[in-house]
């Protein structure tokens, strides 16, 4: 019995020996793969982090990009805006449909929107009355340009018509010429050599009035 055990003893020895190597071995590689199972749950925790980062970057750069996209929306809206107006006033109509600009010309609504043109005048000065702008039409001539000068501004004329010679001024405001007196007039600075009914009046003609003696 003892030879027997003696002889088992060797056997036995070395399975103990060989658990606890392979023992020992296990423990080892249980300790390197949780150290390596730290290691990439820190990688992951540090992409998770970087993945955050990235999404709160995309989050604040749609939000300043919502911002420019509504900035530009209200600068289109308000061009759009100042377009059709300028349109409005050069009598051109805007119809915005699907958002695209569809243009329709209106030729009569262009006297709604522009104030009436400045018409073609001309002058009028009469020596110790006063001096005034007159509006003039066609076929205007000196003496019709006096007579609308009175109307508007309150003075009178007196005048004469002759067969062939046309009208000729007695009085203006009210002086009446004396003696060998007269009403002369001069047509852009020059003494007229015609009547006053012959002289015609073109836009910016001035037309000067004064007594004189002949």
């Amino acid at each position: 019995m003892k030879r027997i055990l003696t002889s088992l003893w060797l056997p036995i020895a070395a399975i103990i020996i060989l658990a606890f190597v392979y023992g020992g071995l296990s423990l080892e590689d249980l300790r390197i793969k949780n150290q390596n199972l730290e290691q990439k749950q820190i990688n992951l925790e540090e992409k998770i982090s970087q993945e955050q980062e990235a999404i709160a970057n995309i989050q604040k750069e749609n939000t300043s990009s919502k911002e420019r996209l509504e900035k530009l929306q209200t600068d289109l809206a308000d061009y759009r805006n100042l377009t059709s107006a300028s349109k409005k006033i050069l009598g051109v109509s805007v119809v915005t449909t699907n958002q695209k600009e569809k243009v329709k010309v209106e030729t009569n609504t262009i006297t709604e929107y522009l104030p009436a043109l400045t018409k073609d005048q001309a002058s009028v000065i009469v020596d110790g009355v006063g001096s005034y702008k007159v509006e003039i039409e066609a076929n205007d001539t000196a003496f019709s340009l006096l007579e609308k000068a009175a109307s508007l501004n309150g003075f009178t004329t007196q005048y004469s018509m002759y067969e062939g010679l046309g009208a000729f001024i007695t009085g203006i405001a009210g002086i009446t010429p004396a003696g060998n007196q007269y009403w002369a007039f001069y047509y852009n600075g020059k003494y007229s050599m015609v009547g006053a009914s012959a002289q015609k009046i073109y836009p910016d003609d001035t037309t000067f009035w004064r007594l004189e003696s002949f």
